[in-house]
Protein backbone atom coordinates (compact mmCIF):
# COMPACT_ATOMS: atom_id res chain seq x y z
CA UNK A 1 0.00 0.00 0.00
CA UNK A 2 3.03 2.26 0.71
CA UNK A 3 4.18 2.01 -2.94
CA UNK A 4 0.51 2.43 -4.07
CA UNK A 5 0.53 5.82 -2.15
CA UNK A 6 3.89 7.28 -2.85
CA UNK A 7 3.04 6.33 -6.21
CA UNK A 8 -0.11 8.15 -6.21
CA UNK A 9 1.29 11.37 -4.62
CA UNK A 10 4.13 11.70 -7.39
CA UNK A 11 0.94 11.85 -10.31
CA UNK A 12 -0.68 14.41 -7.91
CA UNK A 13 2.62 16.82 -7.50
CA UNK A 14 3.64 16.26 -11.77
CA UNK A 15 -0.24 16.97 -12.54
CA UNK A 16 0.23 20.20 -10.58
CA UNK A 17 3.36 21.09 -11.62
CA UNK A 18 1.97 20.54 -15.05
CA UNK A 19 -1.18 22.86 -14.41
CA UNK A 20 1.33 25.18 -13.56
CA UNK A 21 3.20 25.37 -16.06
CA UNK A 22 0.22 25.51 -18.40
CA UNK A 23 -1.02 28.61 -16.52
CA UNK A 24 1.98 30.65 -17.51
CA UNK A 25 2.42 29.60 -21.10
CA UNK A 26 -1.62 30.28 -21.29
CA UNK A 27 -1.21 34.13 -19.54
CA UNK A 28 1.83 34.51 -21.29
CA UNK A 29 0.98 37.49 -23.50
CA UNK A 30 3.20 36.58 -26.75
CA UNK A 31 2.22 33.52 -29.41
CA UNK A 32 4.21 30.55 -27.91
CA UNK A 33 3.73 27.61 -30.23
CA UNK A 34 5.32 24.06 -30.64
CA UNK A 35 6.56 21.80 -33.24
CA UNK A 36 7.92 18.39 -33.40
CA UNK A 37 11.33 18.00 -34.50
CA UNK A 38 10.69 15.39 -36.89
CA UNK A 39 7.76 16.77 -38.64
CA UNK A 40 7.36 20.38 -37.86
CA UNK A 41 3.69 20.07 -37.15
CA UNK A 42 1.75 21.65 -34.35
CA UNK A 43 1.64 20.03 -30.95
CA UNK A 44 1.12 23.14 -28.52
CA UNK A 45 -0.57 26.82 -29.16
CA UNK A 46 -1.24 29.21 -26.36
CA UNK A 47 -4.42 31.58 -26.23
CA UNK A 48 -2.42 34.67 -26.73
CA UNK A 49 -1.33 32.54 -30.48
CA UNK A 50 -5.13 32.13 -30.67
CA UNK A 51 -5.94 35.51 -31.02
CA UNK A 52 -3.21 36.35 -32.82
CA UNK A 53 -3.61 34.20 -36.03
CA UNK A 54 -6.98 33.82 -35.75
CA UNK A 55 -7.25 30.13 -35.67
CA UNK A 56 -8.28 27.66 -32.67
CA UNK A 57 -5.54 25.49 -31.22
CA UNK A 58 -7.84 22.32 -32.49
CA UNK A 59 -6.98 23.57 -36.43
CA UNK A 60 -3.67 23.55 -35.84
CA UNK A 61 -2.78 20.64 -33.80
CA UNK A 62 -1.27 18.28 -35.85
CA UNK A 63 -0.91 20.50 -39.11
CA UNK A 64 1.89 22.26 -40.45
CA UNK A 65 2.94 25.72 -41.63
CA UNK A 66 1.96 24.80 -45.37
CA UNK A 67 -1.50 24.07 -44.30
CA UNK A 68 -2.75 27.85 -43.19
CA UNK A 69 0.30 30.38 -44.58
CA UNK A 70 0.65 31.48 -48.13
CA UNK A 71 3.80 29.55 -49.82
CA UNK A 72 6.36 31.78 -49.89
CA UNK A 73 5.38 32.11 -46.08
CA UNK A 74 5.39 29.11 -45.11
CA UNK A 75 8.77 28.15 -47.14
CA UNK A 76 10.55 30.88 -44.58
CA UNK A 77 9.35 29.43 -41.91
CA UNK A 78 10.05 26.04 -42.07
CA UNK A 79 13.57 26.81 -43.73
CA UNK A 80 14.26 28.71 -40.20
CA UNK A 81 12.76 26.23 -38.15
CA UNK A 82 15.21 23.69 -39.77
CA UNK A 83 18.08 25.86 -39.26
CA UNK A 84 17.04 26.15 -35.57
CA UNK A 85 17.43 22.34 -35.49
CA UNK A 86 20.23 21.79 -37.26
CA UNK A 87 22.37 24.70 -34.97
CA UNK A 88 20.54 23.50 -31.54
CA UNK A 89 20.79 26.80 -30.88
CA UNK A 90 17.95 30.04 -30.42
CA UNK A 91 17.09 31.70 -33.50
CA UNK A 92 16.25 35.47 -32.77
CA UNK A 93 13.90 36.51 -36.33
CA UNK A 94 13.62 40.87 -35.81
CA UNK A 95 10.96 41.14 -37.99
CA UNK A 96 8.63 38.70 -39.71
CA UNK A 97 5.41 39.03 -42.16
CA UNK A 98 2.50 36.78 -41.21
CA UNK A 99 -1.04 36.75 -42.92
CA UNK A 100 -3.71 35.69 -40.32
CA UNK A 101 -7.22 35.61 -40.47
CA UNK A 102 -6.90 38.97 -38.56
CA UNK A 103 -5.02 40.40 -41.51
CA UNK A 104 -1.78 41.70 -42.07
CA UNK A 105 0.88 41.53 -38.95
CA UNK A 106 4.48 41.74 -38.24
CA UNK A 107 6.25 39.32 -35.80
CA UNK A 108 9.42 39.71 -33.71
CA UNK A 109 10.16 35.91 -32.96
CA UNK A 110 12.35 33.33 -30.96
CA UNK A 111 12.70 29.76 -31.98
CA UNK A 112 14.72 27.39 -29.83
CA UNK A 113 15.28 23.60 -29.95
CA UNK A 114 14.11 21.17 -26.95
CA UNK A 115 16.87 18.16 -26.89
CA UNK A 116 16.49 15.31 -25.01
CA UNK A 117 19.45 13.62 -23.00
CA UNK A 118 21.24 12.78 -25.75
CA UNK A 119 21.70 16.91 -27.29
CA UNK A 120 19.43 15.74 -30.11
CA UNK A 121 16.04 18.14 -31.27
CA UNK A 122 12.69 16.61 -30.10
CA UNK A 123 10.89 19.81 -30.58
CA UNK A 124 10.92 23.57 -31.62
CA UNK A 125 9.63 26.13 -29.36
CA UNK A 126 8.77 29.54 -30.77
CA UNK A 127 7.92 32.65 -29.13
CA UNK A 128 6.45 35.60 -31.61
CA UNK A 129 5.51 38.69 -30.14
CA UNK A 130 3.12 41.09 -32.27
CA UNK A 131 4.78 44.57 -33.59
CA UNK A 132 2.66 45.60 -35.82
CA UNK A 133 1.42 48.72 -34.49
CA UNK A 134 5.13 49.46 -33.26
CA UNK A 135 6.07 49.17 -36.74
CA UNK A 136 3.47 51.53 -38.10
CA UNK A 137 4.48 53.78 -35.45
CA UNK A 138 8.13 53.62 -36.49
CA UNK A 139 7.34 54.29 -40.14
CA UNK A 140 4.52 57.45 -39.45
CA UNK A 141 7.54 58.83 -37.69
CA UNK A 142 9.61 58.30 -40.51
CA UNK A 143 7.51 59.95 -42.68
CA UNK A 144 6.98 62.79 -40.25
CA UNK A 145 10.45 63.20 -40.11
CA UNK A 146 10.81 63.34 -43.39
CA UNK A 147 8.10 65.87 -44.16
CA UNK A 148 9.36 68.16 -41.39
CA UNK A 149 13.32 67.88 -42.98
CA UNK A 150 11.38 68.85 -46.37
CA UNK A 151 9.68 72.05 -44.64
CA UNK A 152 13.03 73.19 -43.45
CA UNK A 153 14.56 72.92 -46.20
CA UNK A 154 11.82 74.58 -48.21
CA UNK A 155 12.31 77.56 -45.12
CA UNK A 156 16.11 77.54 -46.08
CA UNK A 157 15.28 77.30 -49.48
CA UNK A 158 12.59 80.49 -49.16
CA UNK A 159 15.05 82.43 -47.01
CA UNK A 160 18.02 82.23 -49.33
CA UNK A 161 15.73 83.21 -52.13
CA UNK A 162 14.03 86.19 -50.16
CA UNK A 163 17.72 87.14 -49.12
CA UNK A 164 18.79 87.67 -51.98
CA UNK A 165 15.82 89.55 -53.63
CA UNK A 166 15.55 92.12 -50.48
CA UNK A 167 19.50 92.86 -51.09
CA UNK A 168 18.16 94.29 -54.71
CA UNK A 169 15.96 96.63 -53.85
CA UNK A 170 17.66 97.98 -50.77
CA UNK A 171 21.60 98.39 -52.63
CA UNK A 172 19.13 100.46 -55.06
CA UNK A 173 17.58 102.50 -51.97
CA UNK A 174 20.69 103.08 -50.55
CA UNK A 175 22.81 103.75 -53.73
CA UNK A 176 20.55 106.66 -54.81
CA UNK A 177 19.75 107.99 -51.70
CA UNK A 178 23.61 108.51 -51.17
CA UNK A 179 23.49 110.41 -54.36
CA UNK A 180 20.94 112.73 -53.60
CA UNK A 181 22.81 113.20 -50.46
CA UNK A 182 26.07 114.08 -52.47
CA UNK A 183 24.29 116.58 -54.47
CA UNK A 184 21.86 118.17 -52.13
CA UNK A 185 23.87 121.33 -51.32
CA UNK A 186 24.59 121.73 -55.01
CA UNK A 187 22.61 122.40 -58.12
CA UNK A 188 19.44 120.44 -58.97
CA UNK A 189 20.14 117.49 -61.12
CA UNK A 190 17.82 116.60 -63.98
CA UNK A 191 17.86 112.54 -63.01
CA UNK A 192 16.57 113.22 -58.96
CA UNK A 193 13.13 112.53 -60.33
CA UNK A 194 14.53 109.27 -62.16
CA UNK A 195 16.60 108.50 -58.72
CA UNK A 196 13.73 109.14 -56.50
CA UNK A 197 11.37 107.14 -58.67
CA UNK A 198 13.75 104.26 -58.56
CA UNK A 199 13.75 104.98 -55.05
CA UNK A 200 10.18 104.39 -54.31
CA UNK A 201 9.85 101.80 -56.69
CA UNK A 202 12.88 99.44 -54.77
CA UNK A 203 11.06 100.89 -51.24
CA UNK A 204 7.62 99.09 -52.38
CA UNK A 205 9.16 95.97 -54.08
CA UNK A 206 10.85 95.51 -50.39
CA UNK A 207 7.57 96.28 -48.92
CA UNK A 208 6.33 93.61 -50.73
CA UNK A 209 9.33 91.43 -50.38
CA UNK A 210 8.81 91.72 -46.26
CA UNK A 211 5.04 91.32 -46.16
CA UNK A 212 5.47 88.20 -48.23
CA UNK A 213 7.85 86.63 -45.44
CA UNK A 214 5.47 87.77 -43.09
CA UNK A 215 3.05 85.67 -44.29
CA UNK A 216 4.69 83.01 -44.83
CA UNK A 217 5.68 83.12 -41.21
CA UNK A 218 1.94 83.23 -40.03
CA UNK A 219 0.70 80.56 -42.60
CA UNK A 220 4.17 78.40 -41.10
CA UNK A 221 2.86 79.40 -37.14
CA UNK A 222 -0.73 78.21 -38.63
CA UNK A 223 -2.05 82.04 -37.90
CA UNK A 224 -3.04 82.95 -41.40
CA UNK A 225 -6.24 83.42 -42.72
CA UNK A 226 -8.18 83.74 -45.91
CA UNK A 227 -9.30 87.74 -46.40
CA UNK A 228 -13.38 87.81 -47.50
Amino acid sequence: FRDVTESRRTMEELWRTNRFLDSIVENIPDMVFVKHASDLRFVRLNRAGEDLLGYRREELMGKSDEDFFTPPEAIAFVEKDRQVLASGAMLSIPEESISTRNGHRVLSTKKIPILDDEGAPIYLLGISRDITQLRQAAEELRQAKEAAEAAARGKADFLAKMSHELRTPLNAIMGFSEVIQRQILGPANPKYPEYAADIHHSADHLLSMINEILDHSKLEAGKWRLQE
